[in-house]
Formats: structure tokens, C-alpha cells, sequence
């Protein structure tokens, strides 16, 4: 019918496909610009910042099934932030990662 129930929430993502793009994202970039607003609203703590730190990005050497050697590569990355409202009241932000893993071609 359209309206909202008591509970609301939303969903940033800040698309980050590479690693190598979360410090920056996080330090000046889409990253930083929500997280720092969230925080100064109260729902997010500094514990944010820790996202970078939480970064991973590894490539182990396996064999195919062809006899070669290939790369398989696991990554964790800050991916987005869910802000929740009930009622009226924000509630605390949520700060997920992704991880995923594959043989790289």
C-alpha cells in the first residue's frame, strides 16, 4: 500500500572492486565522506577506520588439472554500510565485508 512499517533502513554501497582501492576510499575517498557523517550522528564508532585494516588480498600458487600452475586468489573487502532507523530513532550503522575466492584466469 505504500507506506513504511516502523523499521527502515538503508543500504550504501561504496563498490570497491580492488584491494589496492580501500585505503584510499577510506582515508579521503566515498568511504570516508559516509563513515565520518555516520560517526559524527553517533551510529558509528571509530572502530570503522579498522576497515582498511581488515582488508585482505592473497594469490597462492596451485596446479591445475592440466599440470600448469595457477593463481588462486582470496580477498575481504569493505563493501557497504547498513543504517537502520525505528521509529523515528537511528539506529547503530553496520559496516560488511565481502570475501571471495577463485582460480585467477
Amino acid at each position: 500500500d505504500g507506506t513504511l512499517g516502523a523499521a527502515f533502513s538503508l543500504e550504501v554501497k561504496f563498490d570497491i572492486a580492488r584491494a589496492e582501492t580501500v585505503r584510499s576510499s577510506f582515508e579521503d575517498g566515498a568511504g570516508f565522506q559516509v563513515m565520518s557523517l555516520l560517526e559524527r550522528w553517533g551510529v558509528a564508532d571509530e572502530r570503522w577506520r579498522l576497515g582498511v585494516e581488515a582488508t585482505l588480498a592473497r594469490t597462492v600458487p596451485v596446479e591445475r588439472s592440466d599440470g600448469t600452475i595457477g593463481r588462486y586468489a582470496f580477498v575481504i573487502l569493505p563493501q557497504w554500510v547498513k543504517v537502520r532507523w525505528r521509529g523515528a530513532e537511528l539506529q547503530p550503522a553496520k559496516l560488511y565485508h565481502v570475501a571471495d575466492a577463485g582460480l585467477l584466469s
